[in-house]
């Protein structure tokens, strides 16, 4: 599997990245088995450390399914947290 350089790029353009914490894109990956990644078969268990989400995972597009959706979730918090209060009307 060849991904483009861009796949795993979730920057907003424009977007100050400096009040991420480390946690926030921080995992830990465990493997079980030697990886054979030429056909794409990698088991073992990821875990988000800021959140604490845990996923096992036997394919690479699962471990990436499972970095995506973290990281994708993460930018949506900073994403709510840099917007503007408006006070209720």
């Amino acid at each position: 599997m060849v991904l483009p350089p861009d796949y795993l790029t979730f920057r907003t353009p424009g977007r100050d990245y400096s009040t991420l914490t480390l946690m926030e894109r921080a995992f830990v990956i465990r493997l079980r088995h030697e990886p054979d990644l030429q056909n794409g078969r990698i088991e073992g268990r990821i875990e988000h450390i800021d959140s604490g989400r845990v996923a096992h995972f036997q394919t690479v597009e699962e471990l990436l399914d499972f970095l995506v959706a973290s990281l994708t979730h993460v930018n949506v918090q900073v994403a709510a947290a840099d917007e503007p209060h408006r006070p209720d009307t």
